[in-house]
């Protein structure tokens, strides 16, 4: 049954996942736990004990603990992608005609904060990542200007400094010419953004300064 199926590491363990489900398994083989579904193209992230799981252009969206409990969320939206953090928290990338939608979800599916953009005002999400402390986004926009690709890279806070600012935007760079596929929190203080030709490192507990540029 393994010939359709995907696998990855699960904090040790290991998270094999299909179009028509997903399972962890321990070290001997024996299942942790089990979560059925159906999917066209299943987007899968997961960051310690929590996987997210949601189907490409569908409106479907699962948060797995480490137990197998799972909230079961309806995006009403079609999804793009998505991240998770250490706590739970999901960060879900959805289509609305012109518009995208950033939601944040509890573990428990609850939503708590979302960012609207438009390709017009920020340009289109390639990237983005939620930080451990369940607070910072940080996206990475790419936008088409005067017959060249752009990217904006934008931090939001969703606690108690974000909400004094317009939109909890804290912070964020411009790059002519460039593009950053890969944005990633790597504790509560640090992250990085690697673009074409350089690598970004950003720190800042409520508001993400660059630091160095590599």
């Amino acid at each position: 049954g393994t010939q359709n199926s995907t696998f990855q590491n699960y904090e040790g363990n290991m998270l094999v996942h299909s179009k028509d489900g997903i399972a962890a398994y321990d070290k001997e083989g024996g299942q942790l736990w089990n979560q059925s579904y159906e999917m066209q193209a299943p987007l899968v992230k997961c960051n310690g004990s929590y996987v997210a799981v949601g189907d490409y252009k569908g409106t479907t969206l699962y948060i797995i603990g480490k137990k197998g409990t799972t909230a079961e969320v309806a995006t009403n939206l079609p999804i793009l992608s998505l991240d998770v953090s250490e706590q739970g928290v999901a960060a879900v990338l959805l289509q609305d005609k012109e518009v995208t939608w950033l939601r944040l979800y509890t573990e428990k599916g609850e939503l708590v904060s979302e960012v609207k953009t438009s390709m017009r005002n920020n340009g289109y999400p390639v990237a983005f990542a939620i930080s451990p402390d369940n607070i910072k986004l940080g996206v990475s926009y790419m936008k088409a200007e005067a017959g060249k690709i752009n990217t904006s890279l934008a931090f939001y806070n969703f606690g108690g400094v974000g909400q004094n600012v317009t939109d909890n935007l804290v912070s964020g760079y411009e790059y002519d010419g460039q593009i950053f596929p890969y944005l990633v929190y790597l504790n509560e203080t640090d992250a990085i953004a690697v673009g074409d030709e350089r690598l970004l490192l950003l720190k800042g507990k409520q508001k993400p300064v660059l630091e160095r540029e590599i």
